[in-house]
């Protein structure tokens, strides 16, 4: 008799909708997590390595540009005044 109640105890979750419910939130939930894991490193990865690149091209952009080192600027002053400018002794 107690291994008929326990064939009927285990035979009648079948029966029972929340079963299905539970099983497709679990059959869902690795395929999501894993896109969302995925997602999460390829962005911030993407988005960091963008970001060295931007403001690398920035930086590399203005020295072309001269805007941080203008020698066209230097070479009217003169090298004695560039050099006292450098010091902060000036004459």
């Amino acid at each position: 008799m107690p291994q008929d109640q326990f064939l009927t105890k285990y035979f009648t979750i079948f029966a029972k909708p929340k079963m299905y419910l539970t099983l497709l939130c679990l059959f869902l939930a690795f395929p999501l997590g894993l896109a969302y894991f995925v997602l999460l490193v390829v962005g911030f990865s993407l988005g960091f390595s963008l970001l060295i690149v931007c403001v690398a091209g920035c930086w590399i952009r203005r020295i072309v540009s001269h805007d941080i080192f203008s020698v066209d600027c230097l070479m009217a002053m003169g090298s004695d005044q560039f050099w006292n400018m450098e010091s902060g002794y000036n004459q």
